[in-house]
């Protein structure tokens, strides 16, 4: 479509990678994987100006996969230690996590308990704070070569084995029952 047309209701949308690397025999492969999905086209006012962004409707929420996303972030986040200062990096993970919940949350401003998130972001500020604390973004107690180990073997990782290394399993113990999972907001 040309300019601001909305695409029509029904039509699909193509993504394709292409991954060029070198196989363990010497050889190059190009590898092409296409992506298929719905278009999603905001709701526009009368003026044809953007509306207000409708948050329990956004396909966004309804296909969120805050497990994966934890994920990506952290590998970006890694991948910016590279250049950027580790306060930088800090700063922008931080500047990520407003951004996602000034955009899904529902708050009344100036009301900090009127906070909520729905359950498919629920955990994401969870993988957050535990990112910001490890020992991929946090060189405290640990050498140069230690940090550097442990970022490549975060991006080397499967998404479940990245996520215990984000944010390892916290174990609540009791006398009256086997061990339970903690959660960081205890109630």
């Amino acid at each position: 479509t040309h300019g601001n047309a909305a695409i029509p209701e029904g039509k699909r949308r193509y993504i394709q990678f292409l991954t060029k690397y070198q196989h363990s025999s010497g050889r190059t492969r190009l590898r092409a994987t296409t992506l298929c999905g719905p278009w999603y086209n905001p709701p526009t006012a009368p003026d044809g100006a953007p509306a207000n962004f409708d948050v329990h409707n956004s396909p966004v929420r309804h296909s969120f996969d805050q497990e994966a996303a934890a994920v990506l972030t952290a590998r970006l986040a890694v991948h910016q230690t590279e250049t950027d200062d580790i306060a930088d990096v800090l700063r922008w993970v931080d500047r990520s996590l407003i951004r996602l919940c000034a955009k899904f949350a529902e708050y009344n401003p100036d009301d900090p308990a009127s906070f909520r998130l729905s359950a498919e972001f629920s955990l994401y500020p969870q993988f957050m704070f535990h990112l910001r604390r490890s020992q991929f973004l946090q060189l405290f107690n640990s050498s140069p070569d230690e940090a550097a180990y442990y970022r490549y073997v975060l991006i080397r990782e499967n998404t479940t084995n990245s996520l215990v290394m984000i944010q390892p399993t916290l174990l609540s113990y009791s006398f009256n029952g086997p061990p339970q999972a903690a959660l960081l907001d205890s109630e």
